[in-house]
């Protein structure tokens, strides 16, 4: 329909925008070498407590980088697990955490549902969750923060989830 495609373009439109403005302004994160080496101070910077995340794990190279982003995503969508939790107050995410163990199944449906359906909203949905869950894994290095950032995009996982649950 033509109102699907002017929302199209305005996307590419701001996309390509995006883009050119941080190309302007953030000219070193260009550089896929800088970008991995900004991406591994990230990480070191925040790798603290019992909690730490793979802090000795160098991301500098591409192939290792390539070979930590599926260990990364895994930790940024399930991460505390069970095993790590020791004190009262990370105890206190264990129902939170069984809860959308038991739901990711239903967002997984409700995300290729959308998929099938091609609506620009639903790529809206998906896709911003799949960038700030890909950066949280890139750049956190404490399985607590990760975790209280991953709030960011918890309600997208919700329309997600509520999609998965009304097509099941």
């Amino acid at each position: 329909s033509k109102r699907r495609k002017e929302a199209f373009l305005l996307l590419i439109f701001f996309g390509f925008l995006g883009v050119g403005l941080t190309k302007i302004y953030f000219q070193e994160f260009f550089s896929v070498t800088r970008l991995l080496e900004f991406i591994h101070q990230k990480r070191i910077d925040r790798a603290y407590g019992n909690l730490a995340f793979l802090a000795a794990w160098d991301v500098r190279s591409l192939p290792q980088y390539a070979l930590f982003l599926p260990i990364g995503l895994l930790a940024g969508f399930f991460a505390p697990f069970p095993w790590q939790l020791g004190n009262l107050s990370q105890v206190s995410s264990l129902p939170e955490m069984l809860i959308f163990y038991f739901l990711t199944p239903l967002m997984v449906y409700g995300a290729i549902h959308l998929i099938k359906k091609s609506t620009i909203e639903g790529w809206i949905v998906i896709v911003y969750a799949a960038i700030v869950i890909l950066v949280l894994s890139s750049i956190e290095g404490n399985i607590g923060t990760l975790f209280r950032h991953r709030c960011l995009v918890l309600p997208l996982f919700f329309v997600l989830i509520g999609v998965g649950m009304d097509k099941c």
